[in-house]
């Protein structure tokens, strides 16, 4: 997933301007894309290639950013707007039935505070839950409680972060959620982030559309404004005549009123780049035989829906067969690599392509052990291929750790016959 995310934003800056990758990581290691790979500096020399940082802007929860900080690592603060979550995604964060007495209380109060159309925080809801008078003490106090723990996890805010500073064009993101040790939580974060970036991507793909066609819808509406003046001004004269020539000033001045509208639409639609959302470790949104906040929108929209406005998933994981069986079938690019557990292969089998005359057991089998080496399924071109991969350019903060430090070779103990 690294090679891809560093070839993007290596992209000429008149391509990389249309284009955004944002990293959805999960287990804290993708800041280090920022320096560059020297520890692998021969293996690059071999490729021809050169160690190189990625431009990068790393966003941690608001309220762990200090943290990072004391470390020594620049971040950014990031947060979600409180009132991006509706009731029913609060009662499933806090793992609680929609229709028990708690799950009532929530849902009400949230949708009470929505109803005005208002930013609100922690403290607006629990203010609106206790004076909730069809509930009890009971369920008012554990409400309580449940938002107060939200409030310090420090990913929540009254005014969350912009999308437009997350993802821009020619920009790659990295969103470090590996702070956040329940799940429930990063699944709502990376469900209300993805319907955000599809939803406006869907924008974009409209004024782009439009933008295209203007001109031709532009001359055809002025034409029929025009044969519909020539019929009302069939009378001969010059009555006639300044009749048909204010009808057709007036439909060009609408036309060319709509058009303006349009144009400005337009423009700020296609400033949002077409974004490529990469997230590790997948398997914790998108769980084989259950769902998580994410599923819907990551399945229903980005996978099955996302080709058309330009949405683009990359997902990561090292246990195929965790994965919900949709996300194999639905993907166009798999990139396998080597791979021993016979779950995990059985999930990739089931997915199999017609056009694949050998199974995925047998090409695993012809990789071998070497490093780097993957298993291509192209569903674009119908074809199948096997690859190395090259060294990463940035450095790999999610290779395994080693016992020696870098350059020290350990020393040869001596053999002792007894």
């Amino acid at each position: 997933m690294g090679c891809i995310l560093e070839e993007l934003a290596l992209l000429p800056p008149a391509l990389a301007k249309n284009l955004a990758s944002l990293v959805i990581d999960t287990m804290g290691i993708f800041w280090t894309i920022r320096n560059q790979n020297t520890f692998e500096a021969g293996k690059l020399k071999q490729w021809n290639l050169e160690p190189s940082g990625i431009e990068a802007e790393v966003f941690v929860p608001a309220g762990k950013a200090e943290e990072y900080e004391k470390r020594g690592i620049k971040v950014t603060p990031f947060s979600i707007s409180i009132s991006g979550l509706s009731g029913g995604q609060w009662c499933r964060l806090f793992n609680v039935d929609e229709v028990s007495s708690l799950g009532v209380l929530v849902v009400r109060a949230i949708e009470s505070l929505k109803e005005k159309n208002e930013a609100y925080s922690f403290k607006d809801i629990i203010t609106e839950v206790l004076r909730d008078e069809r509930s009890d003490s009971v369920s008012k106090g554990a409400a309580e409680n449940y938002f107060r723990a939200v409030d310090s996890w420090g990913v929540f805010e009254k005014e969350g972060t912009r999308l437009s500073e997350l993802v821009s064009g020619g920009k790659t993101s990295v969103l470090d959620v590996s702070t956040l040790e329940n799940e429930n939580v990063c699944a709502a974060v990376v469900s209300i982030l993805a319907g955000r970036l599809y939803a406006k991507r869907l924008e974009a793909r409209r004024a782009y559309e439009k933008r295209l066609m203007g001109g031709g819808r532009e001359e055809e509406k002025t034409g029929k404004e025009k044969e519909k003046a020539g019929r009302e001004g069939g009378k001969e004269g010059a009555e006639g005549k300044r009749e048909e020539i204010e009808v057709e000033g007036e439909a060009e001045g609408e036309v060319e009123g709509e058009a303006e509208g349009e144009v400005e639409g337009e423009v700020e639609g296609e400033e949002f780049p077409m974004v490529w959302l990469f997230i590790d470790e997948a398997h914790i949104f998108l769980p084989a035989g259950t769902e998580t906040l994410a599923s819907e929108v990551l399945i229903n929209r980005c996978l099955r829906q996302g080709r058309q406005p330009g949405l683009s998933l990359i997902l990561a994981t090292q246990r195929p067969s965790g994965l919900h069986t949709d996300v194999i079938s639905q993907s166009d690019l798999l990139i396998c690599h080597r791979l021993t557990a016979s779950d995990d292969i059985i999930a990739l089998e089931a997915a199999r392509p017609l056009y694949m005359q050998e199974g995925i057991r047998g090409h695993i089998k012809k990789m071998g052990s070497e490093r780097g080496a993957a298993l291509i399924v192209d569903d674009h071109s119908e074809s199948v291929h096997l690859v190395r991969m090259r060294p990463r350019r940035s450095w790999h903060g999610g290779g395994e750790p080693s016992a020696l430090m870098p350059g020290v070779k350990a020393e040869k103990r001596e053999e002792t016959t007894i």
